[in-house]
């Protein structure tokens, strides 16, 4: 993380700045590795995570990023570990995110001095 991000007063800013980088990237419409949207059945990577974190000059070093995948499976959601450091959707589905502290799909970020 950049010198002046490392007091307490300015982490909050970075974070929030992460989250909405995040959030924008994996909306169905407008994220995406273009801007365009995710294709029905349009693959994330944990590269693609990499690579767009890398683009903000903030950030120094990335350690480890996992993603999970949320899948609802006769009417219940069930979190898991994207196995293979990918999310694939089914070919009707898409790549989204939102937060909801029930399911334990938001962002979880953490800064390191």
């Amino acid at each position: 993380m950049a010198p002046e991000y490392n007091h307490p007063q300015a982490q909050p800013v970075l974070l929030r700045q992460l989250q909405v980088a995040l959030y924008r990237f994996l909306n169905p419409l407008t994220g995406g590795v273009d801007g365009q949207g995710w294709p029905f059945g349009g693959a994330v990577y944990t590269s693609d995570i990499v690579s767009l974190l890398q683009k903000i000059p903030e950030i120094r070093h990335l350690g480890s990023i996992l993603l999970f995948e949320l899948r609802q499976e006769q009417g219940i959601w069930r979190r898991s570990l994207a196995a293979g450091g990918m999310v694939q959707p089914p070919p009707w589905g898409l790549i989204c995110s939102w937060a909801d502290r029930t399911l334990r799909s938001s962002h979880a970020i953490s800064l390191i001095r």
